[in-house]
């Protein structure tokens, strides 16, 4: 199909932004998304009629067409005509597996509209949940497709009655989620306004266009397995003339509590068919002539009754579909009768808006980080929000053609071109249309014909001469033909291109999968890459300007070169590879935001070591790794402190996904050793229990004695408590002393939900650090004075600043960015230190190979809040406030948040300590001594802390919800202190307290837990049951799923047991139950690693030795063994003579 279409035939099409459609085909596993593009890749010739649903055209890998369900979304555009006009029809094919949800993200983006399709048996399922809520929150416009109703009839024998109530129920299943997506919008809404205004509020809210009505044509009943689709307006037009009634009357009650009642005037319809026990007129007119055609077609083969029928409907079927199987010849007929593709396109064109149609809400949810943001729009912003809204391509000479000044100078164009990248896609350089053998046109090969057929006569007549002269001018046109074809054969295979030399990783390149919001985008044409952490305010952070390569349309295997890309189209770009890593927004002005970051429904949490079979093959494990982390959304790479190569996925299928690619695409030739499945802990602490091992009340009768902790040193210097650890530095002049608190679970509930928001705010906190430490260094050079009390920068009178305010957040974020020992060199293109630098970011530079660290894309997908700093302060203090006085006033001493500054754990300093906080507070007009000696090195304390968190130990593992309070800082003034040589040891010194006061408390292990959702028959429940329990998992619910014996089963898995859950599923059930596990949790391990019997009960019950096992130890000495950390194991105790094998006789 792809060689119909030509760049000028495009460019004339794509002119006309509002016959465009951008569409997604969304849908839950195996509910027929890649039938239905099989359908429509079809009715453009793409594929043939035949071969449809089971090509499987979009599913281009090899494991895709192995496992049967698709792993990478891909696109295709298509031409369809409706009343007469024509329409582009760009179509997205997304995966249903949860392991794939980033790449429905990066489709859900790209589009204006979504068909999203449910199994009529299996109801709304965990993905359809999903995809709703992504289309929901992507403000794009659904349409419905029903799907397999082919199974009402052949698997279930359903009736036509009995079929509508499934109808009628699966469409209450979906609006349901609607309606719940709905009402949780108004309530953000109204949490948002005044209280006197809520009820006005609730009164102006209008529900009536949101939800799926087969009256009004947004709901499609089909089976894309047989090629068959309809709407209600389909049918109305049929039964209307039947009827003697208006069909537009009858769109309206053709689906519905309507029934045909016959007067003595004619045929009336009348409202009320359950009451009076009719049969409603879908059931009539449409349901029952479908089962009937499906009644004689398979069961019956009634050859005759089919002739009959088909000729009634005008249906032409062919003498070869007349002769095979019943099968076949019903995809035939009804695919003649009621084509599936036509329907889904022309309701595709009719009911899904065009990019010209895209509201002022999405606009402006993704210009703007907050709703309040969006509603005071800078003034620099406005043309950009009006030339999305506008949506309109540019002129030839606004855009720019990349070879005069005018193309990089965007004060020349009349409107700004900002585009979206969702993902970046693998390419081999073979398939690009440049290198490729070009096609004929079909006025080509008709005159190629016809001279190879007058050179034929010509060779037949000269042979039929007599003589030596006509057989050597016969020879010698013989000759001439195969000529002919050989050059046009290497002019071919030549292609316009040279394949490039070099490494291997030469043969791919990336094409930024890109949705053009405004302006048009030409080859050669300069733009702004804006990073994923891009900020108007500082243009010179996290931006590039690169020129635009070739762009392409993307024809599912294919690709097709285009001269430009305007407004409203989707396109693949060349030339920014090195600047894009996963997600970034292309503008042709600094003052354009960053578009806001794509939906996350899975994280990555599995993970594998890797390893080469030959050391000189590593680097180019280092590459194909690096390649393969900018070609998945959903993938992670890094190399631990232990030298290991880690790959992290969302689950086991996954996993093996990216070692295919790994091992076929970006590293072939090279043998890659995996290591087994690497399951991720948390480390935190628990308040003391109440009761003992064996539920005994622990009181002073009965102490739990002490705990054997191998990793705690044997002279902590602990209080009476047992809580607060004091340690010196070397040279002994600073005394540290610290505690660990458990955080209160709604605490860590809110730093988990905004992890952007929080690193921000540390990393701000960082970068003031440096400054003060700097300053104070300053000071003292200018003879300030070790008695003299000055102000430090910027500070104003405490009187001015009472405690911390939100807005603060960004007084003191401008500085250069150095820190301690010149280490604050500037990173990222003008990026401050302290900020991890994405790959994909730096300023025009390749990504560089894996690091040292994880490629940090949690900017990119993980935070979506629109929460600023002074509602996060707000939620805080409250939250603190109802934990008791213990917490009240700590979000007014929080110095960090970590790990990699936005995690959920806390750093806070005592109120006698002259430290800011993290909202801004400031350190007070006048500054002591002491007071310059600790701000000097606060920066080592944060340093300290950051390491400790992303380190744990217990097993070097994250720790998750621990409050690291300093409470007080002691300074001895005779010994010698040198600013500089000081900071390494107040890093020691504080990492050992945090270490040792986390220690000291109730230690516990966290792992992380699956949600599972499958679907099941009762057949097979308590095979299904069987396996959860063998995996210490847990059922949560079980519900049957109404008209159908399928149970809807929910339950919980550690992920630790889930490898290989649902291979063995599968077996115990047939093949009848395919789970979706999807991240949900971490959930503390009730057991304290170093548990050993104490009181008198725990004695009697374990045995004085305590050798019954322990879940949390196995885990927490497994862990270090693997990382190479020593572990505490007895061999051998009390070994006495072997005394069980017999003697050799």
């Amino acid at each position: 199909m792809a060689s119909s279409f030509t760049p000028e035939m495009l460019a004339k099409l794509h002119s006309n932004t509002s016959h465009i459609r951008n569409m997604c085909i969304l849908a839950h596993v195996d509910h027929g998304k890649t039938t239905l593009a099989d359908s429509l890749l079809a009715s453009n010739g793409i594929i043939s009629t035949r071969m449809s649903g089971k090509l499987r055209y979009l599913d281009s890998r090899e494991d895709e067409q192995t496992r049967g369900i698709t792993m990478k979304s891909s696109a295709v555009t298509l031409l369809h005509k409706a009343d007469g006009e024509p329409y582009v029809i760009n179509v997205i094919d997304s995966p249903g597996h949860v392991d794939f949800s980033s790449e429905v993200s990066t489709a859900v983006r790209l589009s204006d509209g979504a068909v999203i399709l449910v199994d009529v048996v299996e109801g709304v399922s965990a993905q359809t949940h999903a995809v709703l809520r992504q289309a929901w929150a992507e403000n794009i416009t659904p349409v419905l497709v029903i799907n397999k109703i082919d199974r009402l009839i052949l698997e279930l024998k359903m009736t036509p009655a009995e079929a509508y109530e499934q109808l009628l129920r699966v469409l209450e299943q979906v609006n349901a989620v609607t309606a719940t997506l709905f009402t949780t919008s108004v309530i953000e809404r109204l949490d948002e306004q005044p209280d006197d205004m809520i009820e006005d509020e609730i009164v102006d809210q209008d529900d009536s266009g949101l939800y799926f009505e087969p009256e009004r044509g947004n709901v499609i009943f089909a089976s894309a397995i047989d090629g068959w689709g309809f709407t209600v307006h389909d049918f109305a037009a049929i039964v209307a003339a039947r009827l003697g009634c208006g069909v537009g009357a009858l769109q309206r009650c053709l689906w519905g509590d309507y029934y045909v009642a016959k007067e003595k005037t004619g045929m009336k319809v009348r409202k009320g068919a359950y009451g009076k026990g009719k049969a409603p007129l879908f059931v009539k007119f449409v349901l029952e002539p479908v089962w009937s055609m499906y009644q004689v077609v398979v069961e019956e083969m009634n050859r005759e009754k089919m002739k009959k029928m088909t000729a009634a409907l005008n249906i032409k079927v062919s003498a070869r579909d007349w002769q095979s199987d019943p099968k076949v010849l019903l995809q035939s007929i009804m695919s003649r009768w009621l084509p599936l593709s036509a329907c889904v396109l022309n309701v595709v064109a009719k009911k899904l808006p065009a990019p010209t149609d895209m509201t002022e809400e999405r606009v402006k949810s993704l210009l703007f980080a907050s709703k309040a943001a969006a509603k005071d729009v800078p003034k620099e912003v406005q043309p950009i929000l009006d030339a999305m809204l506008k949506c309109a391509p540019l002129p030839q000479h606004d855009a720019g053609d990349g070879d005069g000044d005018n193309s990089g100078d965007t004060s020349a164009q009349t409107e700004p071109c900002v585009a979206f990248v969702s993902k970046m896609v693998a390419f081999e350089r073979a398939m690009l249309p440049e290198n490729q053998a070009p096609r004929a046109s079909a006025e080509e090969l008709r005159r190629r014909r016809a001279e190879v057929l007058a050179r034929r006569q010509r060779v037949a007549a000269l042979v039929g001469d007599s003589g030596a002269q006509g057989e050597e001018e016969s020879m010698r046109l013989v000759q001439q033909v195969s000529e002919d074809a050989t050059a046009r054969g290497d002019a071919g295979q030549s292609g316009g291109g040279q394949e490039e030399e070099g490494e291997e990783s030469s043969k791919w390149m990336f094409l930024a999968y890109t949705r053009v919001f405004a302006g048009t985008i030409r080859p050669g044409q300069k733009i702004h890459v804006l990073g994923p952490r891009y900020d108007p305010r500082r243009p010179d952070q996290h931006r590039t300007e690169v020129v635009v390569g070739s762009i392409y349309l993307l024809m599912g295997r294919s690709l097709l070169a285009l001269n430009e890309a305007p407004a409203g189209t989707v396109v693949g770009i060349a030339g920014l590879e090195g600047h894009v890593l996963k997600t970034a927004t292309l503008a042709t002005t600094p003052a354009c935001p960053r578009l806001r970051g794509l939906y996350e429904h899975t994280k990555p949490i599995v993970r594998v070591a890797l390893e080469t079979e030959r050391i000189s093959d590593m680097p180019a494990l280092h590459r194909g790794m690096q390649m393969l982390n900018k070609a998945d959304p959903c993938v992670e790479v890094f190399v631990q402190e232990t030298g290991e190569l880690v790959l992290v996925a969302a689950g086991e299928v996954h996993i093996e996904r990216c070692l295919t690619d790994l091992r076929e695409t970006f590293c072939p030739g090279i043998s890659i050793k995996v290591s087994p499945p690497i399951v991720p802990f948390r480390e935190t602490i628990v308040p003391p229990p109440t009761t003992d091992v064996t539920n005994e009340a622990i009181g002073a009768e009965n102490a739990r004695g002490e705990r054997r902790c191998y990793l705690l040193p044997d002279d902590v210097d602990v209080d009476d408590d047992g809580i607060i650890v004091s340690v010196k530095t070397t040279t002994k002049r600073w005394t540290i002393k610290v505690r660990t608190r458990p955080l209160p679970a709604s605490v860590t509930a809110i730093l988990q939900d905004h992890p952007g928001l929080l690193r921000e705010l540390s990393l701000a906190m960082s970068d003031r650090a440096r400054e003060l430490s700097r300053w104070v260094r300053e000071t003292k050079k200018q003879g300030g004075g070790d008695e003299e009390e000055t102000a430090a920068p910027g500070e104003q009178s405490d009187a001015e600043h009472e405690h911390a305010t939100a807005h603060h957040v960004v007084d003191d974020d401008d500085g250069d960015g150095e820190g301690d020992g010149g280490d604050g060199e500037q990173a990222d293109g003008g990026a401050k230190s302290g900020e991890i630098a994405s790959a994909g970011e730096t300023s025009g530079k390749e990504s560089p190979d894996v690091k040292d660290d994880s490629i940090d894309v949690s900017d990119e997908l993980v935070d979506h809040s629109t929460m600023t700093a002074e509602e996060l302060y707000e939620q805080l203090k409250a939250a603190f406030e109802a934990e008791g006085r213990e917490w009240a006033g700590v979000q007014d001493t929080i110095a960090s948040f970590g790990p990699r500054h936005s995690g959920t754990n806390i750093l806070t300093t005592s109120p006698g300590l002259p430290y800011p906080n993290v909202f801004g507070s400031k350190v007070g007009q006048n500054v002591s001594t002491w007071a310059k000696e600790l701000l000097s090195h606060l920066n080592p304390l944060i340093v300290s802390f950051q390491l400790v968190t992303q380190t744990g130990p217990l097993c070097e593992e994250p720790m998750m919800g621990v409050c690291f309070d300093v409470v007080d800082i002691q300074v001895d003034e005779s010994v010698p202190y040198s600013s500089r040589q000081f900071s390494g040891q107040v890093i020691s010194a504080m990492q050992d307290a945090c270490r040792q006061a986390f220690l000291v408390r109730d230690v516990r292990l966290m792992t992380a837990v699956y949600s599972c959702d499958l679907l099941v028959n009762s057949g097979s429940l308590g095979k299904v049951y069987g396996v959860i329990n063998k995996r210490n998992g847990k059922v949560i619910s079980e519900e049957m799923r109404e008209g159908s014996d399928s149970f809807q089963i929910k339950a919980k898995l550690p992920v630790t047991h889930s490898f290989g859950f649902a291979e063995e599923l599968r077996k115990r059930t047939s093949g009848l139950a395919v789970p979706q596990l999807v991240f949900s949790h971490w959930e503390v391990i009730d057991e304290d690693p170093f548990w050993v019997p104490t009181t008198e009960e725990e004695k009697a019950h374990f045995g004085e030795k305590g050798d019954a096992p322990n879940l949390a130890r196995k885990y927490m000495d497994d862990t270090r063994k693997r990382k190479g950390l020593y572990v505490e194991r007895k061999i051998v105790e009390f070994a006495e003579k072997q005394r069980t094998i017999t003697r050799n006789k």
